[in-house]
C-alpha cells in the first residue's frame, strides 16, 4: 500500500478571521502521514495571524516572509516541504476530514489497475467542492460537473477552460513537478493555479478525476475576486491567449466550440489579434464550415452576452449573499449593544 508524505500548504495573510477553523481542518484528516506548513506572507495585522499559527507549537511548521502575494508563499513553502506531495489550503477554506485519505486511495487504485501510461510522479488528481458562506454556512448551488473519473486529458483541457471550474485546494499535485516547471507564476494574483496545471497538463502529467466534494470554498467580502476584478480580467485574457495559442494547432483537438468561445471574449477586451486569429481559424478548420460560419453571424454577440449576463448573476447573487450576512451580523451587534 502506497502511503506517501502529504505537505498541506497554508499561505496565510492577515488571516486571523478563518485560520483556525483551516488548521484544524487539515489537522483533522484521516490520512495521517502528513505534515502542515503555514506561512506568514507579511501580515500586518498586529501579529493575529502570527499569534493563531504558533498556537499550534509543534502540530505545524510555521514560516514567516516578507509579502509577496499567494503564488510567492506557495512557492516559498515547497521549498522547505519534506513530503511528496503538496495539497494547497486556502487560509479561509476547509478540508473535508476525508479529502487526501480518498485522493492517496485513488493513486493506489490507479497503480494496482496496471495503467500502462501512469507514471505515479507525473499524476494529478482533483476533486470537486462545495460552497460556505462568512459564517461556514452552505450555499445552494448547482454543482455541474464537466469531468468524469474516465476524463482524457484534452477532455480536461476543453471542459474546465472555458468554466474556470479547477478549484486549486482539491489538487493533490507530486513535488516532482515543482522541481521540473518552477512553481507558481509569482506575477500572477488571480489566475497563478490555473497556469500552473495547464502548464502540466501541456507538459503531458496524467489528470484524473475524484467525483467528490472534498473542500469547501468560502465565498466572502475580502476575497481577491471582489477586491482587484479589473487585475483578474487582464491576467485572465493572458491566460486564455496563451492557452488558445498551445490550442490552436492541437493535433487532437475536436470540439471548436471552446476555441470559437475563448475567440469571443479575447475579440471582445480587444486582446492579442494574433489569438483571436488562431481561435477563429481553428474553429473554422476542425468545425464545420457551414456551422461555423452561421455561429460567427448570429451567435458570436450572443456569447459574448451571455458571459456578461452569467458574470453580472453571479457577482449579484454572491453580493447579495454577502450583504445579507453583514447585516444580519450587524444586527446581532446592536441587539448585544443595547443589553
Amino acid at each position: 500500500m502506497y502511503n506517501p508524505k502529504i505537505s498541506i500548504i497554508i499561505p496565510a495573510y492577515n488571516a486571523a478571521n478563518y485560520l483556525r477553523e483551516a488548521i484544524d481542518s487539515a489537522l483533522g484528516q484521516t490520512y495521517r502521514n502528513f505534515e502542515i506548513i503555514v506561512v506568514n506572507d507579511g501580515s500586518d495585522d498586529h501579529g493575529a495571524t502570527e499569534e493563531i499559527a504558533l498556537s499550534y507549537k509543534d502540530q505545524i511548521t510555521y514560516l514567516q516572509k516578507e509579502n509577496g502575494g499567494v503564488s510567492s508563499a506557495l512557492n516559498y513553502a515547497v521549498k522547505h516541504m519534506s513530503g511528496e506531495w503538496f495539497s494547497w489550503l486556502s487560509h479561509d477554506d476547509l478540508y473535508h476530514p476525508d479529502k487526501l485519505s480518498k485522493q492517496v486511495f485513488l493513486l493506489n487504485k490507479l497503480h494496482e489497475r496496471g495503467d500502462s501510461q501512469l507514471k505515479r510522479d507525473r499524476v494529478v488528481v482533483f476533486s470537486d467542492s462545495s460552497l460556505i458562506d462568512a459564517a461556514g454556512n452552505a450555499i445552494p448551488k448547482q454543482q455541474r460537473t464537466f469531468n468524469t473519473p474516465d476524463s482524457t486529458t484534452l477532455d480536461i483541457i476543453l471542459n474546465n477552460l472555458r468554466r474556470n471550474n479547477l478549484m486549486g485546494c482539491t489538487f493533490l499535485v507530486p513535488k516532482s513537478s515543482f522541481d521540473e516547471y518552477g512553481g507558481f507564476d509569482e506575477k500572477l494574483r488571480a489566475v497563478q493555479d490555473f497556469d500552473f496545471w495547464y502548464r502540466l497538463l501541456f507538459a503531458g502529467y496524467t489528470f484524473r478525476y475524484l467525483p467528490e466534494k472534498l473542500v469547501a470554498f468560502r465565498v466572502h467580502e475580502n476575497q481577491v475576486t471582489f477586491k482587484i476584478p479589473d487585475r483578474i480580467k487582464e491576467e485572465r485574457s493572458m491566460f486564455y491567449q496563451q492557452a488558445v495559442i498551445q490550442l490552436g494547432d492541437h493535433e487532437d483537438f475536436g470540439i471548436f466550440k471552446t476555441m470559437f468561445t475563448l475567440g469571443c471574449y479575447l475579440s471582445e477586451r480587444g486582446n492579442e489579434p494574433e489569438a483571436v486569429k488562431i481561435a477563429f481559424r481553428s474553429a473554422r478548420e476542425k468545425g464545420s464550415a457551414l456551422k461555423y460560419g452561421i455561429l460567427s453571424i448570429i451567435l458570436r454577440p450572443w456569447v459574448v452576452l451571455y458571459g456578461r449576463i452569467r458574470c453580472f448573476l453571479k457577482q449579484l447573487y454572491f453580493g447579495l449573499i454577502i450583504r445579507r450576512k453583514s447585516r444580519r451580523k450587524s444586527r446581532r451587534k446592536s441587539r448585544q449593544g443595547s443589553k
